[in-house]
């Protein structure tokens, strides 16, 4: 039940609305087409970070890319022969094994000749022989190792210019236009 303040009227009732409110539309739920366009919120140009020649592409337009996804990348093969040398390097393990073991050698040869010289068998001078074949060996240890530290980090840098041979996307978003061709 509503209540009205004003006084019955003697007029029919008017399908106009109040003047203090908005006419109401009604939706026309027959229509199914509707005219429209977009515009992206940004649009960017993505390039390689280095110059090469282009080897494979990835995406078409219309495409549907993410954020760091791989849409292109430049000719890699010198890079990827570079990086299998860099690996090879790093995990070769030869040199330092023969470096220990020269080290132990020394070692033991310099812990005989102390034990001969207590018992006067030895010349000070063979003692001082042994003492500096061990620093030489131990110090070839130390730069056999500092090397293969040396030799990670190039294997890290042939991994990193091989990586920059893909061109990725910094955003999600769609291609729109692919202007480079193969090769």
């Amino acid at each position: 039940m509503t209540a009205n303040a004003q006084p019955p009227s003697n007029q029919p009732p008017s399908n106009q609305p109040p003047s203090n409110q908005l006419p109401r539309i009604e939706p026309d739920y027959q229509s199914n087409e509707c005219e429209s366009f977009t515009e992206p919120l940004r649009q960017i140009e993505l390039a390689a970070p280095e110059v090469g020649v282009m080897a494979d592409i990835l995406v078409q337009e219309g495409s549907l890319v993410k954020a760091g996804q791989v849409v292109a990348r430049l000719d890699d093969q010198v890079y990827q022969n570079a990086m299998l040398v860099a690996k090879a390097a790093s995990e070769a393990q030869g040199s330092l094994e023969a470096a220990k073991r020269q080290l132990e050698n020394a070692q033991y040869e310099l812990e005989g000749y102390r034990n001969l010289r207590k018992q006067h068998n030895a010349t000070d001078r063979e003692v001082q022989r042994a003492e500096t074949s061990f620093g030489i060996a131990q110090a070839n240890v130390q730069v056999i190792e500092d090397e293969a530290r040396v030799r990670a980090h190039e294997l890290q840098r042939a991994e990193a210019q091989l990586d920059r041979r893909k061109i990725r996307s910094p955003i999600n978003g769609v291609v729109v236009e692919i202007r480079k061709d193969l090769g």
